[in-house]
């Protein structure tokens, strides 16, 4: 049989354990939750990246599969930016206009996720939209004393010298102005003047 301060004791050392255990438990709840915080965050970070590598890479962005490695090749903690800070698992791939997932469930909270999504469709309907311009990806690089102008076709990112009437994959050039440094090209069946930058 115990004893009076003995059996406050055992009350004392319980009411101690429930403490330490609730303390516990609300540190480890702390930490998943800063973690999840962290992990929102990279993603966050990671489709601002996304946006960029997409302005460099338009062409291969839209519809690709994006690797987190390569989109976050410019940030300073790069490598901080492509695991979950929960257990250091990498992101898996993600499409650009679908935004980065993390392996362990965590989400962007949907406010987020509308915005960045709404901000991808913005940026791929306004390339799309330029796209449909050859004028704005078809480029004079130089004009030659042997009559001929380098022209670069942004879409392909390949360079040629042509002179007047020569034509290659979908550019013509129809005529040379030296003077004014200009070329007029046919590019599919449109016609257009682009001058050199």
């Amino acid at each position: 049989m115990l004893t009076h301060a003995s059996q406050r004791m055992v009350i004392f050392a319980g009411i101690l354990l429930c403490i330490l255990m609730a303390g516990i438990y609300m540190r480890r709840e702390f930490w998943l939750r800063e973690k999840e915080q962290q992990c929102i965050e990279n993603m966050r970070i990671m489709w601002i990246n996304a946006h960029c590598y997409w302005h460099e890479n338009p062409a291969n962005a839209t519809d690709a599969i994006l690797n987190p490695v390569e989109v976050n090749y410019y940030a300073k903690e790069s490598k901080r930016l492509i695991t979950c800070p929960f257990n250091g698992v990498q992101y898996p791939p993600f499409s650009y206009l679908s935004g980065p997932t993390c392996p362990n469930g965590h989400s962007l909270p949907q406010d987020v996720w509308k915005e960045q999504h709404k901000w991808a469709l913005r940026e791929i309907k306004s390339h799309w939209d330029w796209l449909r311009e050859p004028q704005n990806f078809v480029q004079i690089e130089g004009i030659s004393s042997e009559n001929k102008v380098k022209i670069r076709d942004a879409r392909t990112n390949i360079a040629v010298w042509l002179g007047k009437g020569e034509k290659t994959n979908n550019i013509e050039v129809i005529e040379i102005d030296f003077p004014s440094a200009s070329v007029r090209i046919r590019y599919d069946t449109n016609e257009f003047k682009i001058s050199m930058k």
